[in-house]
């Protein structure tokens, strides 16, 4: 299934959570824990063609994902995903399967629901909280974007990564290559050396 979504950094907490309430916007989720783990073949052969599988804690949900990106677009990621019984059976599973963890991320997350579209609140190690905007159509995403006074031409697509690369001057491989992403870590040397002043 294509995932329809968007990304807006840069916001106050605080005030963008009032404006979510101003609106009418549903709280579906208070802001919780999750914790991921990415993998793939020894080989790398899926992040040879940018997918990867991710196992992920939602807090109260275990899901598992294969997800292939294919371009820095609203619609430039697929994904499949299912729940899972537990988070260490999922992993037994995957090793069993073949394949190796390739990187460990945590980030906290507050859901939403506004006129059709979920908004989150995502908050990740080492840089500012953002905004994701997930729909059916790229119009509702838009019209919540607007709705909520996010600025359309600071869209970011994609994972986390292009949220990250708006701080730090940094590549796709060097972050996907970073095995732990962690609250309560210090930032790695080298990602710390290439912030954005």
């Amino acid at each position: 299934m294509t995932e329809l979504e968007v990304k807006f950094p840069e916001i106050d907490v605080d005030a963008f959570r009032e404006k979510l309430r101003l609106i009418g916007a549903q709280l579906a989720s208070r802001e919780r824990l999750m914790k991921r783990k990415l993998f793939d073949f020894p080989d790398r052969r899926l992040d040879a063609e940018h997918k990867w599988v991710r196992l992920r804690d939602e807090g109260d949900t275990i899901t598992l994902a294969f997800k292939s990106w294919h371009g820095n677009t609203i619609d430039g990621t697929e994904e499949i995903s299912f729940t899972v019984g537990g988070f260490e059976e999922g992993e037994q599973f995957l090793l069993a399967l073949g394949l190796t963890e390739k990187s460990y991320r945590e980030s906290k997350r507050e859901s939403w629901e506004c006129d059709g579209a979920q908004v989150e609140i995502d908050t990740w190690p080492w840089i500012p909280s953002f905004v994701e905007i997930e729909g059916p159509s790229e119009e509702k995403i838009k019209n919540a974007a607007d709705v909520l006074g996010l600025t359309w031409d600071k869209r970011l697509f994609g994972a986390a990564f292009p949220v990250y690369a708006h701080y730090f001057d940094i590549e796709y491989r060097q972050f996907d290559n970073n095995p732990r992403t962690a609250f309560g870590e210090p930032v790695p040397q080298w990602m710390e050396e290439k912030r954005r002043r």
